[in-house]
């Protein structure tokens, strides 16, 4: 079951990224995190986190350009954000779906 999650991964990274990843990135969850954080400077990192309140799109980018979020780091971001709640789901409907083990007599 395992291989296939792993298969699942790597095809939203090759849809995002428009090529088949290769050992640069992590596999699954992981991947998805090395991607975005590649993108983005070290002190937008924390906002990939669902838990982390976004700064307000008018304030200015935690990044340091002195843009607004919303023209700066917002959309990337959001998408990051996004990306990684799709496989967090698909990780959660594969591990519900894994069948149980047969109880030994």
């Amino acid at each position: 079951m395992q291989h296939v999650a792993v298969h699942l991964h790597r095809i939203v990274l090759f849809k995002h990224l428009g090529r088949w990843p290769g050992p640069a990135l992590a596999h699954g969850l992981a991947g998805i995190e090395q991607l975005y954080r590649s993108k983005l400077k070290q002190s937008v990192h924390r906002f990939l986190e669902e838990e982390v309140a976004l700064p307000s799109k008018n304030s200015p980018c935690p990044c340091g350009s002195k843009a607004r979020f919303q023209r700066c780091c917002r959309n990337v971001v959001r998408e990051g954000r996004g990306r990684l709640a799709e496989i967090r789901s698909l990780l959660a409907r594969a591990a519900a779906s894994r069948p149980s083990s047969p109880a030994k007599h």
